[in-house]
């Protein structure tokens, strides 16, 4: 015969062995959503963005806020037009650094390597969306070594906050405008000087052409367009050759 004294334990038992199976699916669904909360930053810094608005988002919002603080701590008035009007020159210099050395100069580095593999695959695809826009990973440890560099050399954060809002709006430039001179070069804004400038740097010659937003250190270097070889008039004895 059952022994129906011991009915109460056994649906105690079931009822503990499916509470802790609820609790263990929770506890498991709660670890796997901390876990993409956490690794969220890291989703973030090695996305590849398919357009210049990835790093729009990201980066306006931080100039600014580094117009806030100089506003809100009273900055002089002049340092809001001279200190980010410096950081857009001095994004330009970075610009043709960054592209001459950091992505074309000889180098055995594993790691060098390794980022000028990367700017390579968008030579070999330039029209390429997901070639074109650099991703965090690249641009965010420049914009903090820079911001760095420029708090030791003012001995203060708040004036190197604003020479990289023109450092960083300067950056925004080079994505804007590299991103149309691939993939909309009709685009009426853009000089068409400038998109012959850098299709030469693709299409021509890889030694030369450097800038993207503008050719003022490729002049000042001597890496512009070589000059056109002039065609000479065929010699007669050439002519009667031919």
């Amino acid at each position: 015969m059952p022994n129906w004294a011991a009915t109460p334990n056994l649906k105690r038992n079931r009822r503990g062995i499916m509470n802790g199976f609820v609790i263990s699916r929770l506890g498991n669904a709660g670890f796997a959503r901390l876990r993409q909360v956490a690794g969220a930053p890291f989703r973030l810094l090695t996305a590849q963005p398919a357009s210049p608005w990835f790093p729009i988002l990201f980066y306006a919002p931080i100039g600014a806020a580094a117009l806030l603080w100089n506003l809100l701590t009273g900055a002089a008035a002049w340092t809001f037009l001279a200190l980010p009007v410096a950081g857009m020159f001095l994004w330009t210099l970075m610009e043709y650094v960054i592209h001459s050395i950091g992505f074309h100069w000889p180098t055995r580095s594993p790691r060098w390597l390794a980022v000028q593999a990367s700017h390579e695959s968008h030579h070999d695809e330039p029209s390429d969306p997901m070639r074109i826009v650099a991703q965090l990973t690249t641009s965010l440890p420049v914009a903090l070594v820079t911001f760095a560099a420029l708090s030791l050399a003012f001995w203060d954060m708040k004036p190197a906050a604003l020479v990289m809002v023109g450092v960083m709006a300067g950056y925004l430039a080079y994505e804007i405008v590299h991103y149309r001179i691939h993939l909309g070069r009709k685009s009426w804004w853009l000089p068409r000087a400038l998109v012959r400038h850098h299709l030469y740097h693709h299409h021509k010659n890889q030694t030369r052409c450097y800038g993207v937003t503008t050719p003022l250190w490729d002049l000042v270097f001597r890496t512009n367009r070589l000059p056109r070889r002039r065609r000479l008039p065929p010699t007669p004895q050439q002519a009667i050759g031919n």
